[in-house]
C-alpha cells in the first residue's frame, strides 16, 4: 500500500447487501447496511479458501439475514449471540445491544440492551474471551480540535469480559390493562402517562373513574424493568409511583396510588 496507494483487487468486485459494518466468525462473514431511519438487515456468507463469498441461505432459497437495530454501527459474534452497538450522531447516546444468533427476527431474539457513550463504532469480540468497543469521539473531527465537540469524548477502547455481556439478564413485560379506580382531576377525564425505564409509552391514555382500558403492549427490557405513572397536567405531569419487576414467569396487578388517585395495572413478565 505505501508503493501503490492502492490494494489491487483479485478477482471481480462482489456486490453485498450492505458493508457499514461487519465481523467475521470462523469461516463466516457478516456485513449489514447503516440506516438512520428504520431497522435493517445483515447478511451472511460463507469464505471460501480462496477468499471469495458465498450469500449463505435459509432452506427456500433466500438469502440469511437478520435484522438490526436502528444507527447499527458495529458487530461482533459470541457465544451465540450478537454483540451490536449503535450511534446516533454526537450529541446524543449511543447503545449496545446483545442479541440471540438463532433468531433473525429482532423482536424475538432475546435483546438486551444498555446504554453507552455517544459516537460508538466498531465491536470485536477476542479469542481470550473480551470485547472492545470503539468510538468515533476520540477523532480529530469529534473531539474539539475541529468542529462541535461530542457530548462524551472517549479517546481510547472500552474493554470488557463477553461472558458479562452475553449472560445479561432480561425479559419482557406486557401491559394489559389498566383500571382508573380514583381518578385524580374532578372534572373530565383523567390523562394518564405510561413509562417504562422512563421512555413514554405512546400517547396518554384518556380515562374517568371505574373504567378500563387496554394497554396491550409488550417491551423488552434489560436486567429489571421499572414502570411508572403519571397525570398529564396542564401546571407539570403529577407522578403517581412507581413499580420495579425482575425477569421470570409472572403475572400479577401492579398498583399506583397518590394524592386520593388510585389506578390498577395488570402484567405478565417472561
Amino acid at each position: 500500500m505505501a508503493k501503490n496507494d492502492s490494494v489491487k483487487p483479485d478477482g471481480e468486485d462482489r456486490k453485498v447487501y450492505g458493508a457499514s459494518f461487519m465481523t467475521i466468525d470462523g469461516r463466516h462473514l457478516y456485513a449489514g447496511k447503516w440506516s438512520g431511519e428504520h431497522r435493517d438487515w445483515m447478511y451472511s456468507y460463507t469464505i471460501a479458501d480462496d477468499g471469495s463469498l458465498t450469500l449463505d441461505r435459509k432452506e427456500d432459497g433466500n438469502g440469511l439475514r437478520w435484522e438490526v437495530p436502528e444507527w447499527t454501527q458495529g458487530v461482533a459474534v459470541a457465544d451465540g449471540r450478537f454483540l451490536l452497538s449503535s450511534s446516533s450522531g454526537r450529541n446524543k447516546r449511543g447503545n449496545l445491544y446483545v442479541t440471540n444468533k438463532g433468531e433473525t427476527n429482532l423482536d424475538r431474539a432475546s435483546v438486551r440492551c444498555f446504554r453507552a457513550p455517544s459516537m460508538a463504532e466498531g465491536i470485536t469480540a477476542t479469542p481470550d474471551g473480551e470485547a472492545y468497543l470503539l468510538f468515533e469521539s476520540g477523532s480529530y473531527k469529534f473531539n474539539g480540535a475541529s468542529g462541535d465537540r461530542a457530548i462524551n469524548v472517549i479517546d481510547g477502547l472500552h474493554r470488557a469480559k463477553l461472558s458479562d455481556l452475553t449472560s445479561l439478564t432480561g425479559g419482557k413485560i406486557h401491559l394489559g390493562t389498566l383500571h382508573c379506580v380514583e381518578q385524580e382531576d374532578f372534572v373530565g377525564d383523567d390523562e394518564i402517562l405510561i413509562n417504562v425505564e422512563d421512555q413514554k409509552l405512546g400517547k396518554s391514555v384518556q380515562i374517568a373513574e371505574g373504567d378500563k382500558k387496554e394497554i396491550d403492549r409488550t417491551i423488552q427490557f434489560t436486567g429489571k424493568v421499572s414502570v411508572k405513572l403519571y397525570a398529564n397536567d396542564v401546571e407539570g405531569d403529577d407522578y403517581l409511583g412507581q413499580q420495579v419487576l425482575e425477569p421470570g414467569s409472572k403475572d400479577g396487578i401492579m398498583e399506583f396510588a397518590k394524592d386520593g388517585a388510585s389506578y390498577r395495572l395488570s402484567y405478565k413478565v417472561t
